[in-house]
This record gives structure tokens, C-alpha cells and sequence, in this order.
């Protein structure tokens, strides 16, 4: 068997047993950990297969159900519209997952292509502001990687006397970007929580006018009652 060959049974297996199923994963769940805090990549991979099993064995009953071509008389189940099916259907998966923002990573190919998955609500449902949410997202994972980059830096710097300046150079640019983040981290928390503040002074004083205009409603029936009797 030579090279194409393999690379053919290679892909008739992805396509069969896991790729449409992989992008219709991720059209039904868009947001990264949305299976799992614990371990989200076997999941995905996990209901990938199976999904992708189903799709094939779904794309084969619907060909097998369509009347045969009547110039040929032969009938659609065959190689080829299967697998033209298959990549259909794997494609309008595709498009949907990149529509509810399956794959911001796309932005780093073109500034067109960015879509963000939506936010998941905070709890309070006046802060759920998709730009703050993902802003927040993309620093905490920088913070994460500065974290691990000081570390690092610390342990190659020990064992290295002849480049010691070096390394500490580095780590004080690394850190005062970390310091930096974590900056940008604050105030964006301290802005939502001064928008939460907002939003519940807000609704108190709606409240106070609510109970106002009934309190005066009141009075007016009551002085109404009073004059009628």
C-alpha cells in the first residue's frame, strides 16, 4: 500500500468516524468546558465519535431511501454521493459552530472571521456584557501563561550563573507585564461591580416610585369613598 492509499484510508476514518460529529459538537456546544471543568477535550472527542456515527449511518439511510437516477436506474447509495454527503453535512456543521463562535482561534487568520461564543450569564442580569466577559477570559489564560513563564525563568535562571542577568532582566519584564494584567483584571471586576451597584440603586428607586404612585392612588380612592358616603 503506498502513501496515497494510507492517506486515504486515513481520511475515509476521520470522515466516517470522526469529524462531522466533531463539528457538530461543536455547533451544539460552542463555549470551551461547556461538557466538563475536568478533562473537556475526552468528551469532546467521546461524543465526536458517536456523533459522527450517527451522522454517517443517517446520510446512508436518506441515499438509500432516494428514488434511483432514471437515466442510470442505479441508486444514490454509493461511494461517492456518500461521501459527498457526508462533507456536506460536515460543512453546514462547520459553518454553524464558527457562527455561535466556536473558533475565536480564527481571528489570528483574519479580524473577519472572529466570533465569540455567547457569554454565560453571571447571576446578576444587568453585568452580561459579552466584550467585558471574553476581555476577562483572554486575561486570566495571559495571566496564567505570565505565571508559568516567572516560573520557569526562576528555575533556568538558578542553574545558570553565566546568564543570570539575563534572566532576571526577563523576569522583571514578564512581571511587570503580570502586574499589568492583573491590573486590567481589577478594573474590569471593579466596573461590574459599580454596574451591579447602579443597576440595584436603580431598581430600589423604582421600587420607591412604584410604591409612591400607589400609596397616592390610595388616598385618592380613599377620598373619593369618603366624599360618595
Amino acid at each position: 500500500m503506498d502513501a496515497v492509499e494510507v492517506l486515504r484510508v486515513i481520511a475515509a476514518i476521520l470522515l466516517v468516524f470522526f469529524v462531522p460529529g466533531y463539528f457538530l459538537t461543536k455547533a451544539l456546544f460552542p463555549r470551551p468546558r461547556e461538557f466538563s471543568d475536568e478533562l473537556p477535550e475526552v468528551y469532546t472527542i467521546a461524543f465526536s465519535m458517536c456523533l459522527s456515527i450517527a451522522v454517517t449511518i443517517l446520510s446512508g439511510i436518506v441515499l438509500a431511501m432516494l428514488p434511483p437516477d432514471p437515466v442510470s436506474g442505479l441508486g444514490y447509495f454509493q461511494l461517492p454521493y456518500i461521501v459527498l454527503s457526508l462533507l456536506s453535512v460536515t460543512g453546514a456543521f462547520a459553518a454553524v459552530a464558527w457562527w455561535r463562535g466556536a473558533f475565536p482561534a480564527l481571528a489570528r487568520v483574519s479580524a473577519r472571521l472572529e466570533r465569540r461564543p455567547t457569554a454565560p450569564p453571571d447571576g446578576t442580569g444587568v453585568a452580561d456584557d459579552p466584550k467585558r466577559y471574553w476581555k476577562e477570559q483572554d486575561l486570566l489564560a495571559r495571566r496564567v501563561e505570565l505565571r508559568a513563564q516567572v516560573r520557569r525563568l526562576e528555575r533556568t535562571g538558578r542553574g545558570s550563573q553565566k546568564e543570570k542577568g539575563y534572566y532576571q532582566r526577563r523576569k522583571a519584564e514578564v512581571t511587570e507585564e503580570l502586574v499589568e494584567v492583573d491590573d486590567d483584571l481589577s478594573r474590569l471586576r471593579s466596573d461590574r461591580e459599580a454596574m451591579i451597584q447602579k443597576a440595584e440603586e436603580e431598581a430600589v428607586k423604582m421600587e420607591a416610585k412604584r410604591r409612591e404612585r400607589r400609596d397616592t392612588l390610595l388616598r385618592f380612592l380613599r377620598l373619593k369613598r369618603g366624599e360618595s358616603g
